[in-house]
């Protein structure tokens, strides 16, 4: 399990780029009606841990099963009463 912390913005972020597909930082900026530099610096941050990536033409997209066993690990964690790593 990565050491990030879910939070409104990420998850929202996560959801738009699981339904929908692949989108730029202006997009779910716009989509989302956050500001350009905080989808960035949560795309960078969910990058880092492999929770999203980066493709060739400038834009971001989940990886699916990373997300899924992100979930499944903090559902675990809740379950058992257990915090995760760096909270």
């Amino acid at each position: 399990m990565s050491n990030i912390l879910m939070n409104r913005t990420r998850t929202r972020i996560l959801r738009v780029l699981l339904m929908d597909g692949p989108a730029t930082c202006p997009a779910l900026s716009s989509e989302l009606r956050v500001s350009l530099s905080t989808v960035r610096r949560h795309l960078n941050l969910m990058t880092s841990v492999g929770l999203v990536e980066r493709t060739h033409d400038r834009q971001f997209r989940a990886r699916p099963e990373k997300v899924r066993r992100e979930a499944e690990a903090m559902s675990a964690g809740l379950l058992n009463g257990t915090t995760p790593p760096g909270s």
